[in-house]
């Protein structure tokens, strides 16, 4: 092995232990990767992820990159947040050991539509976590999504307490958010602990 390839495996491994989190989950710098189903899981999570059995959006559907924009593409419209929503059923409590159930999501934000020059970002959105059972809910405000200043899509982790689960392991996660902001079936999941 020479000399660069040495100084290469180092500093990945350096890179590694610092943010492993980034280095493992996402894209490279700079590239706008919207299309096609996230690879959400990564090493580090020791998990695998359970998809939602059902997803939804009145936002705007972009067919080219096969992902939905919590935004309109009518520009007549007044402002207002658009929604994404999750729906899992079946979730086994006994499965979450910790007393809660972690959700990872992996959502592209761009200073406007990518075909128009839009530029990776980061943006907040809000969560409502809803007990389809009871419709019992808590809100988190503010939650940061988005990319890195390098343009790597940073990953965001929130957990839900138990008590949010239906007897039958029912949950609804609900995404609000106001620009490009993109959100697919594939870009939250829940983590299950292998």
């Amino acid at each position: 092995m020479g000399k660069e390839a040495i100084v290469s495996v180092l500093v990945f491994a350096a890179l590694a232990v610092a943010c492993p989190r980034v280095l493992f989950a996402q894209d490279e710098p700079g590239v706008i990767k919207v299309s096609g189903p996230a690879d959400i899981v990564s090493p580090i999570d020791n998990a695998e992820a359970i998809l939602a059995y059902n997803f939804d959006c009145n936002g705007t559907y972009d067919e080219e990159n096969d992902i939905w924009w919590l935004s309109t593409s009518n520009p007549f419209k007044f402002k207002k947040k658009f929604t994404g929503q999750w729906y899992f059923d079946r979730l086994v409590i006994s499965d979450f050991t910790d007393g809660y159930v972690t959700v990872k999501m992996l959502l592209p934000v761009f200073t406007q539509h990518p075909s128009r020059g839009g530029r990776s970002a980061s943006s907040e959105v809000n969560l409502i976590v809803t007990n389809p059972q009871n419709d019992e809910f808590y809100e988190l405000k503010g939650v940061k999504v988005g990319s890195s200043r390098e343009g790597i899509e940073r990953p965001t982790y929130f957990y839900i307490p138990l008590k949010y689960l239906s007897d039958d392991g029912r949950v609804i996660i609900e995404v609000l958010g106001l620009g490009q902001i993109g959100v697919s079936q594939s870009r939250l999941v829940i983590l299950k602990e292998e």
